[in-house]
């Protein structure tokens, strides 16, 4: 695997000098993962332009599309570029911005206790930015294990619905289960934080409340598509903490009258999560996807109805 910091990087001497520091630590991920599929480990300009235009070089060169949201709490800091090369191989791209690189090598050091003193004495950091990384990372390991069962990878963001509707259902589908096995892999590495539940539960009511209402179907697609990709964080990190014994904060989302009125339907996502993560990575095909994709149209039927009523009834 090739580390790579972009020249424009701003951040470009500090991003070096934390290499010694955090590069053992990733690459003793990726062995143990047995992720031999990672090609390239990009550290780029934070800068939201200089990023982007980073993210389309190196999707170019793994051969596959990308597309960058920078929206509040649903913002790229970090991403997994996979495509097929010309002898029918996964190869694959993780690129980072400097700034979550350098306070992830910064946690790190912290944590292994080689800081000096004063440093070390004085500093408490997150363990958010470590989070971050180790979560690309968990894409490319699901990535890998896609590949295996399908022989092939998704490098498509755009689908013409009129045609193509199942198959873009069916890659959302895929797209979610990835979010979610990506964020319990690096739950596992690095636990969740006391306010981890805390911050999920807040980003998926901010979500369910506010996030782009509206009755036009491509409006109810993203809305829809928005909600289910925070519900993996929350579910995450909830069975985390189920698994750990903390159980903080798991339920008491259902007190917010919104999220009550989605309680059905988030009850059944988890479900289809639980059934799919049963024998995963071992699946023989797609079909175990069934669950989750005919949720997700129930989903878009629910949400269609739900905005239509507020739009009448104004509730």
């Amino acid at each position: 695997m090739e580390w790579i910091i972009e020249e424009n990087c701003s951040d470009y001497q500090t991003a070096a000098n934390c290499i010694p520091i955090f590069q053992p630590c990733i690459e003793a991920l990726l062995c143990e993962a047995g992720l031999n599929s990672l090609y390239y480990f990009v550290i780029a300009d934070s800068n939201d332009v200089n990023y982007r235009e980073t993210l389309e070089k190196y999707a170019s060169i793994v051969g596959t599309e990308t597309n960058v949201t920078q929206d509040g709490a649903y913002f790229a800091a970090g991403k997994t570029l996979c495509g097929i090369d010309e002898t029918g191989r996964i190869h694959q791209a993780i690129v980072i911005k400097s700034g979550v690189w350098i306070r992830a090598a910064i946690e790190y050091a912290w944590e292994q206790g080689l800081l000096p003193k004063d440093m070390q004495d004085s500093l408490k950091p997150s363990c958010l930015d470590r989070s971050i990384i180790i979560h690309e990372i968990g894409h490319a390991v699901d990535n890998d294990c896609q590949f295996v069962i399908s022989g092939t990878v998704n490098t498509r963001t755009q689908y013409n619905l009129k045609y193509e509707y199942d198959e873009y259902i069916e890659q959302t589908a895929l797209s979610l289960w990835g979010e979610y096995y990506a964020e319990s892999f690096a739950c596992k590495r690095v636990p969740p934080e006391t306010d981890s539940m805390a911050r999920c539960k807040t980003n998926l009511l901010s979500c369910l409340d506010s996030f782009s209402p509206g009755t036009d179907f491509y409006v109810i697609l993203e809305r829809v598509y928005r909600i289910l990709y925070f519900s993996m964080f929350w579910l995450a990190t909830r069975h985390q903490q189920f698994m750990t014994g903390e159980n903080l904060d798991c339920n008491s989302i259902w007190q917010d009258p919104i999220a009550s009125e989605y309680r059905p339907l988030l009850s059944k996502l988890e479900r289809a999560i639980d059934n799919l993560e049963l024998d995963y990575p071992k699946w023989e095909s797609y079909e175990r996807l069934n669950e989750l994709t005919n949720l997700i149209k129930d989903f878009l039927t629910f949400e269609q109805r739900r905005q239509l009523r507020i739009k009448l009834l104004g509730r």
